[in-house]
């Protein structure tokens, strides 16, 4: 079975673009409707002994060839995580066909707890 076929979780990616005229800037958003699952893929507890973590996380997303800029945001069931760099094109191995989207993100906020 192909990872594409496991992709089948529906997400919002929300992009945040900034334009500059002569006066001020103004910030515009932009949605879009993706399929992603996203699994923790490290976790770093604070040194001070806190209740909070750093938990990285990776997306893997359908359509593949979609653009994932850093900065831009996957709503899932109630949790926004946010990309932490560009995203990349994935490949099947066996027929060299672009195959889905992967990208390192963080939780920014919810739980993923129902």
């Amino acid at each position: 079975m192909s990872i594409a076929k496991l992709i089948n979780r529906p997400a919002k990616l929300v992009r945040r673009t900034v334009s500059e005229d002569d006066f001020d800037q103004k910030a515009t958003t932009s949605e879009m409707d993706i399929f992603c699952w996203v699994s923790a893929r490290s976790r770093k507890e604070q040194e001070d002994g806190g209740e909070t973590s750093d938990a990285v996380f990776n997306a893997y997303i359908l359509p593949a060839d979609t653009e994932i800029r850093t900065g831009d945001a996957i709503d899932q069931d109630g949790v926004r995580y946010e990309a932490e760099g560009a995203g990349w094109n994935a490949r099947n191995p066996r027929t060299g066909r672009l195959s889905h989207v992967e990208a390192t993100v963080k939780r920014v906020t919810g739980t993923g707890e129902a």
